[in-house]
């Protein structure tokens, strides 16, 4: 859990040193600062050495982790669209998309999606339990608090982490998915 909250953390801090670029020339630049400054901090971090490849096209980012021992991380953000992998039988609120991303390893995958719901915060978690039950999903956890709604939800090896909130009258739903790779 450390190492996957160390990556997220250089990612993000990656990906704002590569959307400062505006043209090509100046992109590709940021990017290879961002690669060289990550590899660093996990190379420090971890006493390893790690390649690191930031790619970005458009609104889409991904980064590739690769360590001494050939196992890799790959990290995605597209903030426009739910990931192609996202898995189908998990209940998605309409809404817009505000950000979407990815964390693939060698046995699994970390999705995450948040969106911001059409319909108010007491209709969407009233629906959001019902749906994923009539998908086959298990609830492990209903935890409600003033202006926040706390689902996790499992099938088979997989989990799915539903948050509802509210701030200011504006609902936001985020959701964190593993998916373990066969």
């Amino acid at each position: 859990m450390k190492t996957i909250s160390l990556i997220m953390v250089l990612f993000v801090l990656s990906f704002f040193v590569v959307s400062c670029g505006s043209d090509e020339s100046k992109e590709k630049s940021s990017e290879k600062i961002a690669e060289n400054f990550v590899e660093n901090m996990i190379e420090k971090s971890s006493n390893g050495e790690v390649d690191i490849d930031i790619d970005q096209d458009g609104e889409n980012t991904e980064m590739t982790i690769e360590g001494e021992n050939g196992e890799s991380v790959t990290v995605n953000v597209n903030s426009k669209e739910v990931p192609k992998n996202f898995p189908k039988d998990i209940y998605i609120v309409d809404g817009t998309i505000e950000t979407a991303g990815t964390v693939k390893t060698a046995k699994g995958e970390l999705l995450s999606l948040i969106i911001l719901p059409k319909a108010d915060f007491n209709s969407v978690s009233a629906e959001i339990p019902k749906q994923m039950k009539a998908k086959g999903w298990n609830t492990d956890l209903n935890m409600n608090l003033d202006g926040s709604n706390m689902y996790r939800f499992t099938k088979g090896e997989n989990s799915a982490t539903i948050n509802v909130t509210v701030d200011a009258g504006k609902t936001t739903v985020s959701y964190s998915v593993t998916v373990n790779l066969k």
